[in-house]
């Protein structure tokens, strides 16, 4: 069974009123690229100020891109979940595991 790693995000890129990219540099960064079709789970151990959740609260995710050490994710304000990962900024520590 897969172990979660810790990340950060470092870059946010295509931002719109829909949603926007995180860019994620992993602590334990893959050394292949994932496989078409994987998926990664999601969660914030400490949501942004203003979002009521729980830190066991994880949402799975596609994987949008990938380079080594960092891989992307596109996020669509969803729920209450995908609102706190949109209020992410840089610097903002989430627990990633997969990819699944």
């Amino acid at each position: 069974m897969k172990q979660p790693v810790a990340a950060e995000v470092v870059a946010i890129d295509n931002r719109t009123a829909a949603g926007h990219s995180l860019w994620l540099a992993l602590a334990e960064g893959w050394r292949e690229p994932p496989q078409p079709g994987r998926f990664v789970m999601l969660w914030l151990p400490r949501p942004p100020a203003g979002h009521d959740l729980r830190a066991c609260d994880a949402v799975p995710m596609s994987i949008a891109g990938w380079e080594p050490g960092r891989l992307r994710v596109t996020i669509a304000n969803a729920g209450p979940t995908t609102a706190a990962l949109l209020a992410c900024e840089p610097g903002h520590r989430l627990g990633v595991l997969g990819p699944l």
